[in-house]
């Protein structure tokens, strides 16, 4: 089977994007730019109508566009929690934002972390969504719980990390 999905979305004056994410469970799209914006995108494909035509060109709508500020340098990266519905986005200069859909359908800060000034080259959720790892450039690594606080930290000194994974 080959999907495709092709949406033009215009980015605040022509801003390169930096990085995306997409949540597979509630349909959203996320991309970060490089001055520090993220866009957060809902498209919801119609479950009425035949099979065949189920998904086609043209039947999926747009139901969020939504622009979030926060960030005041280029996102280096981006995770979603698929369980717990957040999106958590880090900049170039270590600040890490958790984002919440909200009480008015908009996503809005539960989370902000900006103690560091080291880039953040790569996050991920665990599965059940109870903890992310936060990998650092310089070799450190975060292991925070859903809630915010810090289970654990390891230096690997004299490394550069550019993926984690859980």
């Amino acid at each position: 089977m080959f999907v495709h999905l092709a949406k033009r979305i215009a980015m605040p004056n022509d801003t390169p994007v930096t990085k995306c994410g997409w949540n597979t469970v509630d349909g959203y799209v996320s991309a970060g730019c490089a001055d520090g914006l993220v866009k957060v995108l809902k498209l919801e494909i119609p479950e009425v109508g035949d099979a065949r035509t189920r998904g086609v060109a043209g039947q999926a709508q747009l139901t969020k566009n939504q622009t979030l500020e926060g960030h005041a340098s280029a996102i280096s990266s981006i995770a979603w929690n698929e369980q717990f519905g957040k999106l958590t986005t880090a900049d170039s200069n270590g600040t890490v934002i958790v984002w919440v859909d909200g009480p008015q359908n908009e996503f809005v800060q539960d989370m902000l972390n900006n103690r560091t000034k080291n880039r953040i080259s790569d996050m991920k959720w665990n599965s059940n969504g109870q903890m992310i790892c936060i990998g650092h450039e310089d070799g450190n690594v975060i292991i925070g719980s859903v809630e915010g606080s810090r289970i654990a930290g390891k230096s690997l000194r004299d490394n550069k990390l550019a993926k984690v994974e859980v």
